[in-house]
């Protein structure tokens, strides 16, 4: 397969997981961050899968059974992670979102 990075950060990539409004947008805020970070959902979520990618696509943190509320802010830890470039994906059921994170 192939992966895209737009200007703004967000991922495309051939996968049989498709893109539809399950999940219609994701924030991660602060961006860079340091200690911790944000991952906003633009609608309620159930039982997401949250995972962290380094940029040479190795699996760092996974997070599992996410209930997202629409507009509140789920705080997770950046203290594991090193400084540089992650990618933030949140997967619920054949929905797949993916934003670029970066870590001072």
């Amino acid at each position: 397969g192939w992966t895209l990075v737009d200007q703004r950060g967000f991922i495309g990539c051939t996968t049989s997981v498709e893109e539809n409004s399950n999940v219609a947008t994701m924030n991660v805020y602060p961006n860079p961050a340091n200690d911790q970070f944000f991952v906003v959902a633009d609608q309620n979520v159930s039982n997401a899968v949250i995972s962290i990618y380094s940029i040479t696509g190795a699996l760092v943190v996974e997070k599992n059974n996410i209930n997202l509320v629409e507009g509140q802010a789920f705080e997770m830890s950046a203290a594991e992670l090193n400084e540089g470039i992650y990618l933030v994906q949140i997967q619920a059921g054949s929905t797949l979102r993916t934003a670029r994170l970066i870590i001072k």
